[in-house]
């Protein structure tokens, strides 16, 4: 399981993103009653003590990798770009994992959110620049098709998965499959799309065959933007 931009508002005080059943499922978790549900206050607080760096859930989350490559399959939530690349993949997810324990530093504080994980939109967990659902030009296709080859080039992998942006047209693929969009906003929250996930079928010379498959056993074709299978 990835991180996705979740752990910044649930690890810092703001819970923007949460739903009622969310703050209800970690008051219960703490070992709060169903009577004491009705306390919004003390809902917040408790998440907070839950999620916090140093936290259980947090402990939990630490576990796990910001960018993950499989194979030649790079996944991040949002984005990767060279200056992602050029950082260090394994270093990144050991910045993240850091904070989320509330490490300490060799200046005895505390690990700091990374920024390049998740501090602008240009970070791992917020960057839309290759899961926007159409390019606003040719040349801003160009841009983003040639900084994904980049940050790809550095790490050695041949194609990222992202999710993060809803994709109105279901999963797709851009920069000649280097890239795929996997978010298809399938919760009751977003889109409510029916469920759509990415096979990855490896032959025993090495070479990938990509096929999205949908809710019910539809398997989907990829297309480019001249509609030419992938």
């Amino acid at each position: 399981m990835l991180h996705q931009q979740p752990p910044r508002p649930h690890s810092q005080p703001q819970h923007s993103y949460v739903t009622p059943g969310a703050f209800a499922e970690s008051a219960l978790y703490s070992g709060l009653q169903e009577g004491e549900l009705t306390d919004w206050d003390l809902l917040a607080r408790v998440r907070y003590a839950v999620y916090r760096p140093g936290g259980p859930m947090a402990l939990e989350l630490a576990k796990n990798p910001t960018v993950l490559i499989v194979n030649d399959t790079a996944f991040a939530h949002g984005g990767l770009l060279p200056v992602h690349a050029n950082y260090g993949i394994e270093k990144l997810n050991a910045d993240v994992a850091a904070w989320m324990r509330a490490d300490t530093t060799p200046d005895g504080g505390k690990a700091a959110p990374p920024f390049l994980a998740m501090g602008d939109s240009s970070s791992v967990m917020w960057n839309r620049t290759q899961s926007k659902e159409h390019f606003p030009s040719p040349n801003e296709r160009y841009t983003s098709c040639r900084m994904l080859s980049q940050a790809l080039e550095k790490i050695g992998a041949t194609r990222l998965v992202v999710g993060h942006t809803p994709q109105l047209s279901g999963a797709n693929c851009e920069c000649e499959g280097q890239v795929w969009r996997l978010d298809v906003g399938m919760s009751y929250g977003v889109l409510n799309r029916p469920v759509q996930v990415l096979e990855i079928t490896r032959d025993k010379d090495g070479k990938d065959t990509m096929a999205v498959l949908s809710e019910g056993g539809e398997c989907l074709a990829s297309y480019d933007e001249d509609g030419l299978p992938l």
